[in-house]
C-alpha cells in the first residue's frame, strides 16, 4: 500500500484529497501536516473527510511524515519552498505540487529538487482538462487568420492568484500550437465571486465571427481525484520534473 503524506490536508483541497485517499484500495493517508495553530492539529483526519475514525491524526511538522512514500503539497508556491522544502530534499520522495504562484526562481527550485526525486507541479488536475487543452492546441494550430484571443477565468471569491494557473496553461497552450501568438498577445481577464469552483473561457474573435470554448468545474473532487491518479504515477517514476503532459502521454 502507497502510504500518502498530504501536506496542507486542513485546506479546501487537501481535506478533498484526504477523502479520495480514504476511498483508495491501493494507498493510506501516511501522514496529514497542517500548520502549527491550526484547530485540526492532534485531531483525527476523518474531521477532516469524514466517515469512522481512521487513527491517524494530524500533525505540524514534516518530520513526522518521514515514513510516508511520496507527498501531495497543497499549500501554495510561498510556504513550499520556504517551510517545506529543505524537508522534501532530505526525504527525497517522490513529490506531487497542487498548487500554482511559482515564478521563475521558484521553478528553478523545483528543477533543481527533482535532480533527487520526480516531482510535478500543476495548478489543476481535472482529466477532461486535458482534452480541453489539445483541442485549444488544435483549434490554434489550425488558424489560417489571426484572431484576436482572450481567455476569461472564473473562481470563488477567496481564491489568492490571479490570472489563475489554468488560465496561463491554456495561453501557453495557443503560443506552443502557433508562433504567430506570443504571451503578451493573449489578454487573460480573472473574476472571483462566490463560490464558483472554476470555469476558463477561451474566446477567439475574428473581424464578425466569433468562437467560444469552455471548461466549466461542477465539483472540487475532480481535483482531488484527478491529483491522486497523478500521484500513485509519480510514485513509480524516476527523478526528474515532469507535466501534466508526460501523465497523460
Amino acid at each position: 500500500m502507497l502510504k500518502i503524506g498530504i501536506v496542507g490536508g486542513t485546506g479546501r483541497l487537501g481535506s478533498l484529497i484526504i477523502k479520495a485517499v480514504l476511498e483508495d484500495e491501493e494507498c493510506v493517508a501516511g501522514a496529514v501536516i497542517g500548520r502549527t495553530g491550526n484547530r485540526y492539529v492532534g485531531r483525527d483526519i476523518c474531521e477532516l473527510a469524514g466517515g469512522a475514525a481512521t487513527g491517524v491524526t494530524v500533525v505540524d511538522n514534516l518530520q513526522e511524515a518521514a515514513g510516508c512514500d511520496c507527498f501531495i503539497d497543497c499549500t501554495n508556491a510561498e510556504v513550499c519552498l520556504k517551510n517545506n522544502y529543505e524537508w522534501y530534499l532530505r526525504m527525497k520522495k517522490p513529490l506531487l505540487i497542487a498548487s500554482t504562484g511559482f515564478d521563475k526562481a521558484g521553478m528553478d527550485k523545483l528543477r533543481e529538487l527533482s535532480a533527487s526525486m520526480p516531482v510535478l507541479q500543476a495548478g489543476n488536475f481535472s482529466m477532461a482538462l486535458h482534452d480541453f487543452l489539445e483541442t485549444i492546441r488544435h483549434m490554434a494550430g489550425k488558424m489560417r487568420v489571426k484572431a484576436d484571443i482572450s481567455i476569461i477565468e472564473y473562481h470563488h471569491n477567496q481564491k489568492k492568484d490571479a490570472p489563475s494557473g489554468t488560465a496561463e496553461m491554456i495561453r501557453d497552450a495557443v503560443c506552443d500550437a502557433n508562433p504567430l501568438y506570443t504571451k503578451e498577445d493573449i489578454a487573460i481577464s480573472s473574476v472571483r465571486g462566490g463560490g464558483i469552483v472554476g470555469e476558463h473561457m477561451v474566446l477567439f474573435a475574428y473581424h464578425d465571427e466569433i468562437i467560444e470554448l469552455r471548461h466549466r468545474v461542477s465539483s472540487r473532487d475532480t481535483f482531488a481525484y484527478g491529483a491522486l491518479k497523478v500521484c500513485k504515477w509519480l510514485a513509480a517514476r524516476e527523478n526528474g520534473l515532469y507535466e501534466l503532459k508526460d501523465f497523460f502521454g
